[in-house]
C-alpha cells in the first residue's frame, strides 16, 4: 500500500521517536459512539491537527540538527533529553489541548498507552493488515464537551534506522538503545507499518 511522503521535519522525527505523518486519505475523521456536532467535531480536527504540528516542529528541529551533527546516537540522546519536557511545554502553550504520542509498542514508556489508545491503534493494523488504507484522523468523545483527537503515524524508510531490524543497527547504536531504553520494544517495524499515533485530548466550549 502505498502511503504519502513525510515532511523533512516529520522523517527526521521518525528516526528516534513517534514521528509525525500526513494523514492517509483526504476525508475528515468522524466521531464514534458520540454525540458530537458537525462544528465540535471541526473544532477537534483543527485543534487536533495544529497541536500535532507544533510538536512535530518542536521536536523536528532538535533532532534535525542531532542527526546532521551525530547520526542516530545522537538523535537517540537528544530524544531522551527533550522530548518528554518538549511535549510537556507544547501541551502547556494550548488553552484548550494536551498532545502527546502513544503506540503499541513503546520505546518510552511515558507514551504507553491507555485502553481507549490500544483500541484505536489495534483497529488501524487490522485495517492495514487487511490491505486498506487508514484514516487521516479519528475523534472520539471521553465525555461531556471532552473529545480525543488521534492522528495515525506510518513507519517510512528513515524510521528504520532507529526502528528496524536490530541486527542491522551498528554496534554503538545497539549500546545507546541498551542504555538509554533498556525497556525497548520500538524495533522491527517495515517501511508502511503503524508506528503509533499522536494523541490530543480537547476541552469543548
Amino acid at each position: 500500500m502505498t502511503h504519502p511522503k513525510v515532511s523533512l521535519f516529520a522523517s527526521l522525527l521518525s528516526a528516534c521517536l513517534l514521528p509525525f505523518t500526513a494523514g492517509c486519505r483526504s476525508e475528515k475523521a468522524t466521531a464514534q459512539e458520540v454525540s458530537l456536532s458537525a462544528e465540535q467535531i471541526e473544532t477537534v480536527e483543527r485543534v487536533g491537527s495544529e497541536a500535532s504540528q507544533t510538536l512535530m516542529k518542536n521536536l523536528g528541529t532538535q533532532l534535525k540538527a542531532a542527526l546532521q551533527s551525530g547520526g542516530p546516537e545522537e538523535a537517540l540522546h537528544v530524544c531522551q533529553q527533550v522530548a518528554q519536557p518538549l511535549t510537556v511545554q507544547t501541551s502547556e502553550k494550548l488553552s484548550t489541548a494536551t498532545v502527546t504520542r502513544t503506540a503499541l509498542r513503546v520505546r518510552n514508556q511515558a507514551n504507553a498507552p491507555t485502553e481507549a489508545d490500544r483500541a484505536v491503534l489495534s483497529e488501524w493494523e487490522a485495517l492495514l493488515a487487511s490491505g486498506k488504507a487508514l484514516p487521516p484522523s479519528k475523534v472520539i468523545s471521553t465525555g461531556t464537551n471532552q473529545a480525543v483527537y488521534y492522528k495515525p503515524i506510518i513507519t517510512e524508510s528513515i524510521c528504520l534506522k532507529c526502528h528496524g531490524d536490530p541486527s542491522e543497527f551498528s554496534p554503538a547504536l545497539s549500546q545507546t538503545l541498551a542504555d538509554l531504553y533498556p525497556n525497548d520494544k520500538a524495533i522491527n517495524f517495515a517501511t508502511g507499518d503503524l508506528r503509533g499515533a499522536f494523541r490530543v485530548s480537547i476541552e469543548l466550549d
